[in-house]
């Protein structure tokens, strides 16, 4: 039988039904339950796709397969050989009568997570042992839909003519100066983590790529501890050339966003009515508020801002509220920000009038920010004149600043979080849930 075994090619539970009655298949996979009754025994294998009964006659099965059997203890890793049998009372009616097993790995010791546990672990418990945690099966949904969101973001950017870049995450400086930087130590000089691939998504424009898109972590060094920040998570990042103006590329933000959502709805159902999560898809145009609404309307909306102020957190949400009560959606555009807030490379809405308002955006999901992005500045001289604005010195950005001297395409782009996407998606209460390994300010391992 190790022979054969070795001839055998490995199936997944899902691929294991009632039309492989009679076959010899071998699985590989986690023991999830075992039971004991008398002359007939039985465990549950578990592998990433589901799970299956693993059943043992007395009268039936070796004294090699049963002394394994004995041997076997919960979550430990073992291969199985056998021949699959129909049964109502098993779990998808079929059943595996085992004609060998072996045992792979042996778990040693009481894990800190129960997979089969069906009480939420705390989450700093959850967190220090995300490998152990990930073995639940709602860790394992929420990383399968994730995993959509990626491919579904990939599938319609390269179904739209889009190329996928790589750019370095070691920089030489910021590229948005108002969020802090980690220093890194390059071999005699001092260097940065990226805290995003704005200037070199521009570089792939100026180059004539025209349309491109990169999927990278990205590092922020701030100092806030809540359940919608982390100092290092993955962006989803878009840039494309040109554009007439900024709501060319809100268009299709909202187009992508509606795409990858189908996609998921389409590929992770299953995984989504574990969680307890309908996947609606939203009506298009979404809704659009710009700064000068909000200010202008404020006192209707509930909020307390004064003009040339951003959102903060709470004000957000009662936007939200706002655009939910008066059109029944759960995303909307913010439009126009104050250039004040923010990056120098934004384009102006009045190129004249550096300290008004920007063709910079927003889109907020359910409350929170999962997409920012704007129409960039192309024209060398404009550009100058925002980093000089925004009390920059040019010279410490010349090696940016020099490309836009040989002619730019107008252009713009936007990020996603993949972490805030799929933590409002799936309603999440803490971005760490939506997170494999955590790094925010009191994390470094696991």
């Amino acid at each position: 039988m190790e022979e054969i075994g070795k001839n055998i090619e490995r199936k997944t539970t899902i691929e294991i039904g009632k039309e492989n009655l009679g076959e010899i298949v071998r699985l590989c996979g986690f023991v999830s339950y075992i039971r004991e009754l008398g002359e007939v025994s039985f465990f549950v294998l578990r592998d990433r796709e589901g799970e299956i009964q693993i059943t043992l006659h007395r009268n039936e099965v070796s004294d090699e397969v049963f002394k394994a059997f004995k041997d076997l203890n919960r979550e430990s890793v073992v291969e199985v050989i056998g021949k699959v049998r129909g049964d109502e009372r098993a779990p998808r009616g079929i059943e595996i009568i085992p004609e060998q097993i072996k045992i792979l790995s042996k778990c040693l010791d009481l894990l800190p997570v129960d997979p089969a546990e069906r009480k939420e672990p705390p989450l700093d418990v959850a967190i220090d042992n995300r490998p152990i945690d990930l073995r639940r099966k709602k860790m394992k949904c929420i990383i399968l839909i994730q995993d959509a969101i990626l491919e579904g973001f990939r599938r319609y950017l390269r179904g739209k003519g889009f190329v996928e870049i790589n750019t370095p995450k070691i920089i030489a400086s910021g590229t948005e100066g108002g969020a802090e930087l980690f220093p890194v130590q390059y071999f005699d000089k001092l260097a940065y983590l990226a805290q995003s691939p704005q200037f070199y998504k521009q570089f792939a424009i100026i180059g004539g790529l025209e349309k491109v898109y990169e999927i990278g972590h990205v590092f922020r060094a701030e100092e806030h501890h809540t359940t919608r920040h982390l100092n290092e998570y993955e962006s989803m990042d878009v840039e494309f050339a040109f554009i007439k103006d900024e709501f060319d590329i809100i268009n299709l933000a909202e187009e992508l966003i509606c795409s990858i959502l189908e996609y998921v709805k389409d590929t992770r159902n299953e995984e989504l009515k574990f969680l307890g999560v309908e996947v609606e898809i939203p009506k298009r145009p979404f809704p659009r508020i710009s700064f000068p609404e909000i200010y202008e309307k404020k006192e209707e909306i509930g909020i307390e801002i004064k003009e040339g102020e951003d959102l903060n957190a709470e004000n957000e949400r009662k936007v939200g509220d706002y655009i939910k009560k008066k059109y029944n959606h759960d995303f909307y555009f913010l439009t126009k920000f104050p250039l004040a807030v923010r990056p120098a490379y934004t384009m102006p809405d009045d190129p004249e009038n550096l300290n008004g308002y920007s063709r910079g955006f927003d889109l907020i999901y359910k409350g929170i920010e999962i997409v920012t992005g704007g129409q960039r500045i192309h024209d060398y001289n404009l550009l100058v004149k925002a980093f000089k604005n925004k009390g920059y010195n040019p010279d410490d950005f010349e090696y940016y600043l020099k490309f836009f001297k040989y002619g730019v395409p107008p252009h713009g782009g936007f990020a996603i979080g993949l972490e805030r996407l799929t933590k409002q998606l799936l309603n999440l209460p803490n971005i760490r849930e939506a997170t494999f390994l955590i790094r925010d300010k009191t994390r470094l391992v696991p």
